[in-house]
């Protein structure tokens, strides 16, 4: 066993970032014996408020009947799932389109059990742009209404898509902002990642980021855990270790079920530059060496070997995470 691996077993772990086959075995199987103890399982494809409170139910029945999952809303849920050999999951969107135009939906948000809110997707909303959006706008006037809603919630306001224009008036604005799941602009500029302002002026108010093994946004050719390593260890210099943490956002359960939802199949044709094709993500579009959950010990011994400290590399496994979503969710 390395010592990343024996990392990963001894300590708690965190992905601010999963997608729903992860619910399902055996994948939630394969994320526990990876080394995660909690997973923010996101809803992204959802079309109508109607339809996203179906997948909520859908979802909730999954967490009752299994045998590994159990519903996270505070920090002590997540520690007491790690005590009792179990998989916490917190619920988030990646796309506040559903709320329509009725701020008052965000209570109703956190009511069903959802604590992460992504404002937007890769395109537009009534809210703001996404990063796909060439046009780079800012919050609307619904927008703010929304942030505000949440922000008298235990919520937190997540900016892994929103354009950089918005990025920077959302953490202006909001109570409690992170972003999930997004590496560094200054390492690989695609605007799907975030710019060095953006964070920093979101770390000081009390929120951090996620590495992301979306392979364009690791490197725009050969993407590899070694490219992902270099955005680690920017934000570190830039921000310090304690602000950085796991929203990896893998598909390889989606890619096994030779799945792809509409929403995948858009963005890949509308920016194949952020997105990569769909030729792409059927034939060879993965980051070598961090494309499955299994590879996570793989990434803690590369920010060892790397000169992280062991406490370092903790917080990125989940400590750092753990923390951040005490203070602002609870």
């Amino acid at each position: 066993m390395t010592r990343g691996a024996e990392i990963a077993a001894r300590n708690l772990g965190f992905d601010m970032l999963s997608l729903s086959y992860a619910l399902e075995e055996p994948w939630c199987d394969r994320v526990k014996a990876a080394g995660i103890d909690a997973m923010n399982v996101t809803f992204g494809g959802e079309e109508s408020w109607d339809a996203f409170r179906r997948s909520v139910d859908q979802k909730m029945e999954i967490i009752a009947r299994s045998h590994l999952l159990t519903l996270a809303l505070t920090s002590e849920d997540i520690e007491e799932a790690r005590v009792a050999g179990k998989l916490a999951v917190i619920m988030g969107t990646q796309g506040a389109h559903i709320l329509d135009d009725r701020p008052e939906r965000v209570a109703e948000l956190a009511g069903m059990g959802l604590r992460v809110l992504g404002i937007v997707g890769s395109f537009s909303n009534l809210l703001c742009d996404g990063s796909a959006e060439p046009r780079n706008a800012g919050l609307t006037l619904l927008g703010r209404e929304v942030i505000n809603a949440v922000n008298k919630t235990p919520v937190l306001i997540d900016i892994a898509h929103c354009g950089h224009r918005a990025s920077a008036e959302i953490i202006e604005a909001g109570r409690a902002v992170i972003c999930s799941h997004a590496n560094a602009f200054a390492v690989e500029p695609t605007d799907r990642n975030r710019h060095d302002r953006d964070v920093q002026a979101m770390v000081a108010k009390g929120g951090m980021i996620g590495l992301c093994a979306l392979p364009r946004a690791i490197a725009a050719e050969g993407p590899s855990l070694a490219h992902l390593l270099d955005h680690a260890d920017h934000w570190k210099r830039l921000v310090g270790a304690e602000h950085v943490g796991l929203g990896l956002d893998l598909m390889e359960g989606f890619r096994a079920a030779k799945q792809a939802n509409p929403a995948l199949i858009r963005r890949r044709t509308l920016r194949p530059d952020i997105f990569g094709t769909m030729e792409d993500f059927w034939n060879d579009d993965l980051a070598h060496g961090i494309n499955s959950i299994a590879q996570l010990p793989d990434l803690l011994d590369g920010l060892l070997a790397r000169g992280w400290s062991e406490v370092e590399v903790r917080g990125v496994l989940g400590g750092n995470w753990l923390r951040v979503f005490r203070a602002l969710s609870g």
